[in-house]
């Protein structure tokens, strides 16, 4: 925030990347929500066939509700590029809270955790990924699940298993390989 201001408080304004990877899968988000009339089959590419949405890169898990919203409130289909950049610069956030409250489990001091967690969520190798792969940027993934297998053998209840379950099924439609 304080080297790109512009970027984090307007992020509708850029491109993470604007050129390979990147450019394409901002194009195949932003296509798929402002002009696709499927929700799993877009024709943004392989015409005239077009292709099952999970193969795009256009990470449906958040492509998905933004396009059903879009349905009731057409203009917010416009700000689908800041809408993305948020939530990529949000998961760097989330991820630092995860890793901290995984090492409250830990028993470790709050300090050190709060420092050890930023460093850890800024050792992430995912961050490379900010070059095009945006749907493998997030980092939260791995953290989340591991915190909620925490908590399931530490208390064995069974809504931890359907919360890893949910978390696993959203986490694979943003991106297959995480």
């Amino acid at each position: 925030a304080f080297f790109y201001p512009k970027a984090v408080f307007t992020p509708n304004s850029y491109l993470l990347s604007s050129t390979g990877d990147g450019l394409k899968n901002y194009y195949t988000y932003a296509y798929l929500i402002k002009n696709d009339t499927s929700f799993i089959n877009s024709k943004c590419v392989n015409y005239p066939f077009g292709e099952h949405f999970n193969y795009l890169d256009c990470q449906p898990a958040i492509a998905m509700p933004i396009k059903f919203i879009s349905n009731i409130f057409p203009g917010i289909s416009n700000y689908s590029i800041g809408i993305l950049n948020f939530l990529i610069v949000l998961s760097i956030v989330f991820t630092a809270v995860l890793v901290f409250l995984i090492l409250k489990e830990y028993k470790v001091n709050n300090i050190f955790a709060i420092f050890t967690s930023i460093a850890i969520t800024f050792l992430s190798p995912q961050f490379y990924r900010l070059a095009g792969h945006y749907g493998l940027f997030y980092t939260f993934a791995i953290p989340l699940i591991w915190l909620f297998l925490i908590k399931y053998y530490k208390t064995l209840k069974i809504r931890y298993s359907i919360i890893i379950t949910i978390s696993l099924i959203i986490i694979f439609y943003i991106h297959a390989y995480l």
